[in-house]
């Protein structure tokens, strides 16, 4: 869920998003739009439910959404991450694309994994978009669930971008030096311990990330 004014009227929209799992087939993700909501949550109306186009898995283990001009020509682009969960290692995917102001998107970005996503089991996963360094570039924060049978804990990771064209948008990752722990004790899989960890990485119009903290 991700709130911004994308109609450009001066007023926040509501989407939303959601996956539908298909029963022996591929999932698919969509989203939808609640126009002009105000301070007690209500909208004047939806939009439709709109498809993310290609998405491959069968089974997700985790989806978000963030809304954000991540170039900087001035328009918001969606921003939509998941987790594919197939029988062996997870792995999590985002994607981009241009935000128009009746909520459809144009130019959809190609799937791009978040890197050293070394998790078997996810119990869901986040996505933000910020400048948490104030540079002017917004950094890319995601946050990811693994679920081995026990406690959960947290991790986090910053990365930093490269040049890259400026019709691209966010880009991706390499040269990851690790999740940071964000408390507890960091255990190995088999200890029994879920943990949560975050990531960020940095985009700007003319960059791609280029490493993660």
């Amino acid at each position: 869920m991700a709130i911004a004014d994308i109609s450009g009227n001066g007023q926040p929209d509501l989407l939303v998003f959601r996956v539908d799992a298909v029963p022996n087939g591929q999932n698919a993700g969509y989203y939808r739009i609640g126009w002009d909501i105000d301070a007690a949550g209500q909208v004047t109306g939806w939009s439709p439910w709109l498809a993310v186009p290609d998405w491959f898995p069968w089974f997700n283990a985790g989806v978000d959404v963030s809304v954000a001009d991540i170039d900087g020509d001035g328009v918001l682009d969606l921003v939509v991450l998941m987790v594919d969960a197939p029988a062996e290692r997870n792995q999590g995917y985002y994607r981009s694309g241009p935000l128009n102001a009746d909520g459809t998107v144009t130019g959809w970005r190609t799937w791009i994994a978040v890197s050293d996503w070394y998790f078997w089991e996810n119990q869901g996963a986040g996505i933000a978009v910020a400048d948490l360094d104030g540079d002017g570039t917004p950094e890319l924060v995601v946050l990811a669930v693994d679920n081995p049978p026990e406690q959960n804990g947290g991790f986090y990771s910053v990365g930093w971008p490269r040049g890259r064209p400026a019709d691209r948008g966010l880009g991706a990752v390499a040269g990851s030096t690790g999740l940071a722990l964000l408390g507890g004790t960091r255990r190995r899989r088999g200890s029994g311990e879920s943990r949560t960890y975050r990531r960020a990485a940095a985009g700007r119009s003319n960059s791609r990330q280029s490493a993660w903290s």
